[in-house]
């Protein structure tokens, strides 16, 4: 068998950067939505109610996950912000490693200094890299630049007050 057909049919050329050809695709996507509609797993066996895959896939899919992380994690950016793993390490470079607002450096040790990536949640683009604390506080202020100035402006007053105090 040529490795330029598909791996399903073995009769049709792949779609580019897929092992298999659009109608094997198809007919895989169809058979598990049919799956999905029946409570079946994608292997074909009862899930429990409400579950998308049944315990023994799960297992499986989690055992994967344990011994791949980086694979996984590769996958999830991918997935979630459309970014693959060399736009990734080019965003830590062009970051120099460091949190683009406090510029701290990024570290898997601590929670507070694990890379985040920050998107645009009304158009999910992806806007840099941020630590935890500063992905938090973005967050907490919904994104508002309005919202951030006002904080602005209020550490300035009280920053002013305690500094005519002294």
């Amino acid at each position: 068998m040529s490795s330029n057909l598909c791996s399903q049919c073995h009769k049709r050329n792949p779609i580019d950067g897929k092992k298999c050809c659009q109608l094997c695709l198809d007919r895989a996507s169809n058979r598990r939505w049919i799956n999905k509609s029946r409570g079946l797993c994608d292997c074909g066996k009862k899930t429990l109610s409400g579950e998308k895959m049944c315990q023994q896939c799960r297992t499986r899919k989690n055992a994967y996950r344990l011994s791949n992380p980086e694979s996984t994690k590769q996958s999830q950016r991918k997935t979630v912000y459309g970014i693959t793993n060399d736009q990734y390490q080019y965003m830590i470079d062009v970051h120099n490693n460091r949190c683009a607002i406090c510029k701290v450096e990024f570290s898997e040790d601590s929670k507070n200094t694990k890379i985040h990536i920050d998107h645009d949640h009304s158009t999910n683009t992806v806007r840099g890299l941020l630590c935890g604390d500063c992905n938090l506080g973005l967050g907490r202020f919904k994104d508002n630049t309005e919202l951030l100035l006002e904080a602005i402006n209020y550490l300035n007053y009280y920053a002013i007050i305690s500094e005519s105090r002294i």
